[in-house]
């Protein structure tokens, strides 16, 4: 039920952020994502701080996703709100004494910068190649505040499971690849990114046991 709530407010904040609801999705497909994503999250990780921070980062996560798939677009208020979910987390965990500070920022600014530099430069090299856009602004943003949230190691990952999925979503017709139109390949960081998380343990362990 509370998946539900969430899910319409989802829909009111792109709404607002936008300023019309024209070419939003149904405010029933946003209330059952959200409803799905909660129930997930709580039946895989049950209660914790980790799904704390998962079912936060749902509000500005299908947000963006409904605003991408309707106008192409990903509100910079939407981006923020992952990092400051993310940030508010490493702050509590710093104040527990969990986590060194100094250990904080390393995390934070290495999976920033492992994120932003490699983008934004094969980005510029793609697009001079192309004579046309190869990633929007709002991606690369989102796809840095990814790299914050789940830090450089688990990065790749994410980066190759939004290819995956934006593949996929490329093929849809409201994808906009069919039209000759950039698709949003916003959702599918989103959905990426949570995903990155939800199964966080389980892969960083994968990746110290087998590669680093």
């Amino acid at each position: 039920m509370a998946g539900l709530v969430v899910g319409w407010l989802c829909w009111q904040w792109a709404t607002r952020l936008l300023g019309t609801s024209e070419g939003l999705v149904p405010v029933p497909a946003a209330c059952v994502s959200c409803a799905v994503v909660w129930g997930l999250t709580c039946g895989f990780l049950g209660l914790g701080a980790l799904s704390l921070e998962l079912l936060a980062l749902c509000v500005p996560l299908v947000t963006l996703s409904l605003a991408d798939f309707a106008v192409r677009i990903i509100p910079n208020e939407c981006v923020l709100a992952v990092l400051a979910v993310h940030l508010c987390r490493v702050a509590m965990r710093v104040a527990q004494g969990s986590l060194g500070l100094g250990q904080a920022l390393a995390r934070v600014l290495a999976g920033g910068a492992c994120a932003l530099v490699p983008l934004l430069a094969l980005t510029l090299v793609m697009d001079r190649v192309l004579q046309a856009e190869s990633m929007g602004g709002g991606d690369l943003k989102l796809l840095v505040a990814g790299g914050v949230c789940v830090g450089w190691r688990l990065l790749p990952f994410l980066l190759f499971l939004a290819c995956c999925l934006g593949l996929c979503t490329a093929a849809l017709p409201r994808g906009g690849a069919r039209r000759g139109e950039a698709f949003a390949f916003g959702p599918s960081i989103a959905v990426a990114l949570w995903l990155t998380m939800l199964f966080a343990p389980v892969v960083d362990t994968w990746l110290l046991t087998w590669v680093f």
